[in-house]
């Protein structure tokens, strides 16, 4: 195979688990809490501008509460780390 074609199959991979990236992620981090919940084990979760520890039978108590970001960001949009 040419460099081109595999560069090109390699670019076309990474956008179609650049898209896939934000349903995994949340996918991942609910079956990982439900299985910490399983285990008797509290969770910690941001939610609605709470800082929330889940207990394993669902309640909750609210540590802080959290100020949104300064900075928004869109999706797709850009940006360089300095």
């Amino acid at each position: 195979m040419s460099h081109k074609k595999t560069a090109s199959k390699n670019l076309m991979s990474y956008k179609l688990t650049e898209e896939r990236f934000p349903k995994l992620a949340k996918t991942a981090f609910r079956e990982a809490s439900k299985q910490t919940r399983d285990k008797g084990l509290t969770v910690v979760q941001l939610f609605d501008g709470e800082l929330r520890r889940i207990q394993p039978d669902g309640s909750y108590e609210v540590l802080k509460t959290v100020e949104k970001p300064s900075t928004q960001f869109r999706k797709g949009q850009k940006f360089k780390l300095a």
